[in-house]
């Protein structure tokens, strides 16, 4: 246990589970990471009860494992990130996932792996900002549900596109009434898309 610690130390406020996990992060993002590209190769929906559990099992333990990918220091790690975006952005662009959690899970996702390569300088980072950044334009048209939105808002922010404040203006929600757009962040929107 001790030598776990010495290893990888905790983080402020973090839980000690995270000692737990962080010798195994590698394995376990690779062996989520085929099951994505299983899914990928064979080009159709998740069938059967326990598939699309098992799915969203992985999902949501992928989306709370990315914060902790930062704490990875070998270079070779980078490349696995970009298979994974990569893996993610087809999958949530041929609509293989579908439900909302399962589509803001996978978002925070490649939101944290993004972040994790822009920090760590990779080289490929632009070609793959480019293409979040175009999955988020199509999964905004497709998609009514107001978290994956944000989620997708809120990765579309990150890629630094000039547009993404327009979008994420006509997205926003008002902070003191519950359920309801904030209007005037919308007709703001309005007003800076029709002058780009």
């Amino acid at each position: 246990s001790s030598g776990i610690n010495a290893e990888w130390p905790l983080r402020p406020g973090g839980a000690e589970g995270q000692s737990l996990i962080l010798p195994h992060l590698n394995p376990v993002v690779k062996y989520i990471h085929l099951s994505l590209l299983s899914l990928k190769k064979n080009k159709k929906k998740v069938v059967g009860v326990s598939s699309k559990k098992t799915l969203k099992q992985e999902l949501h333990l992928l989306s709370r494992i990315s914060c902790l990918i930062t704490e990875i220091p070998h270079v070779s790690f980078q490349t696995s990130c970009d298979a994974l975006i990569s893996t993610l952005v087809h999958v949530l662009k041929e609509q293989i996932v579908r439900k909302p959690t399962d589509v803001v899970n996978a978002v925070n996702t490649v939101s944290q792996l993004l972040l994790y390569l822009k920090k760590s300088e990779y080289p490929s980072f632009n070609s793959l900002q480019d293409s979040c950044y175009k999955m988020c334009s199509v999964l905004l048209g497709e998609n009514n549900d107001r978290y994956a939105r944000g989620a997708l808002c809120a990765l579309l922010t990150s890629t630094e596109h000039p547009t993404a404040k327009i979008v994420q203006s006509l997205n926003s929600w008002n902070t003191t009434v519950l359920d309801e757009p904030d209007y005037d962040a919308r007709l703001q929107g309005y007003r800076d898309m029709s002058q780009v």
